[in-house]
């Protein structure tokens, strides 16, 4: 769903939805990114996004290690602008059966634990 306002221009403005603002508060207060790398440019593109995916967006880039972002406000751009394409496929996920969540991946890692438990018990 968007939030949409009314700007003292009496024109309409879409609001970024409590629980987005929430999370990317929480994230410049947990120092995964500052204030001003938060910025209009980015509030502006996951204006557009449904609360929904603006929320796996938020989640995709949180998933990822800060120290491997150089540009944080392009890299940000670029999965904003995926999931405005419809791409909602993280890079860490496409071509793969995995969730947004990495279920499949967590089940494939226990599988294969399995395995090389087996494995390793028959050597």
């Amino acid at each position: 769903k968007r939030y949409c306002s009314v700007a003292s221009s009496g024109q309409f403005s879409v609001d970024l939805s409590p629980e987005v603002q929430r999370r990317l508060d929480q994230m410049v207060q947990d120092g995964f990114c500052s204030s001003r790398e938060m910025n209009d440019k980015v509030k502006s593109k996951i204006r557009m996004l449904s609360e929904t995916d603006a929320l796996f967006a938020i989640d995709e880039l949180a998933s990822v290690d800060r120290t491997q972002i150089r540009n944080f406000g392009s890299y940000f751009m670029g999965i904003l602008n995926r999931y405005m394409r419809g791409d909602k496929t993280t890079k860490h996920t496409r071509g793969n059966k995995y969730d947004h969540y990495g279920n499949a991946a967590r089940q494939n890692d226990i599988n294969m634990n399995n395995n090389n438990n087996n494995n390793n018990h028959h050597n």
